[in-house]
């Protein structure tokens, strides 16, 4: 399967696939796979070769686009950021954020003032 990758840049395109869809709440593995013409499976063992875990990807991708949206629109209500980056709710941006910053957003905001 490695020439395979290598040969089609497979795994490029993977990525390429979820840079372009992460903002999609129901994007998951199903649609890259569907995508790609390759199982599921197949898929998370192409990612795993270079090390990157499809879900943390994505929600990685899903948190840097949240910590755009939240440092260009101060004022608008954070669900509606949560969601616009791709997370199903405001819970889910939470628990995200506070995983890569170890600390709550309100906090992130105003130490970044």
């Amino acid at each position: 399967m490695s020439d395979l990758i290598k040969r089609n840049g497979l795994f490029d395109q993977i990525l390429e696939i979820i840079d372009n869809k992460y903002k999609d709440n129901d994007f998951s593995l199903k649609d890259i796979a569907y995508k790609v013409g390759f199982s599921i499976k197949t898929i998370q063992n192409i990612l795993l070769k270079y090390n990157v875990k499809f879900y943390s990807y994505l929600q990685s991708k899903r948190c840097i686009e949240f910590e755009y949206l939240i440092s260009i629109n101060k004022n608008y209500n954070l669900e509606y950021l949560a969601v616009s980056a791709g997370f199903k709710n405001l819970s889910a941006a939470k628990r995200e954020f506070n995983k890569k910053h170890q600390c709550t957003i309100k906090n992130y905001l105003v130490d970044s003032k």
